[in-house]
């Protein structure tokens, strides 16, 4: 190709680039939309409380970090990644009341105390995988339940005990996670997201 030929060439589409940023200038740009970016962390379930009151909805504990539980039949802890896991129950391994008490004054190491007492229980954990295999001992991990626009943090308890002190008949019986289910599947349709009430028997 002549020079001439290829400098007329590089003109036109000079021209052309021009044309279309003049007709282009006063368009505004196409709206970007706002995507949501999934939790593969979280995972659909429901949760049974020891008072037998279910939710359901999303389940998901810290991200990025396993669920830690000490295997009694290895000796040993065992890292169990969230995606692995079937169930989850906690059961008493031991309750009793602790009494409230105070010092009888400054610098004095006598006790005095009162007729008030708090619940204390520790837990025993059981994990199911997915794979069946059962993995028995004691864990504590943040479990967080989203249900509908309602978020409630739960915990898995190695040792607990009751927030205030009170009376033996005023004693509330302490709240544990009796039995948590996972799936990778949402609910069917029809079925009632972040549904709550008694588990029936």
């Amino acid at each position: 190709m002549r020079p001439h030929s290829i400098l007329l060439a590089a003109l036109v589409l000079i021209l052309l680039a021009g044309a279309r940023a003049i007709a282009c200038e006063d368009v505004p740009p196409p709206p970007i939309e706002r995507q949501t970016p999934k939790n593969s962390h979280q995972r659909w379930g429901y949760v049974v409380m020891s008072d037998d009151t279910r939710t359901d909805g999303l389940i998901w504990t810290t991200r990025g970090k396993p669920v830690r539980i000490f295997d009694r039949k290895k000796g040993a802890y065992r890292d169990v990644k969230w995606q692995k896991i079937e169930s989850l129950a906690q059961v008493p391994a031991e309750q009793w009341l602790e009494r409230e008490w105070r010092w009888l004054e400054g610098g004095n190491d006598q006790k005095v105390y009162t007729d008030r007492y708090y619940r204390v229980a520790k837990y025993g954990t059981e994990i199911t995988l997915k794979t069946g295999e059962r993995i028995v001992g004691e864990c504590v991990a943040p479990i967080y339940v989203q249900a509908g626009k309602t978020r409630r943090l739960l915990e898995l308890h190695k040792r607990f005990k009751s927030a205030a002190p009170a009376t033996k008949k005023e004693l509330k019986p302490l709240l544990y996670i009796r039995k948590l289910m996972l799936t990778d599947r949402p609910p069917k349709a029809g079925a009632a997201e972040g549904r709550g009430g008694k588990e029936q028997k």
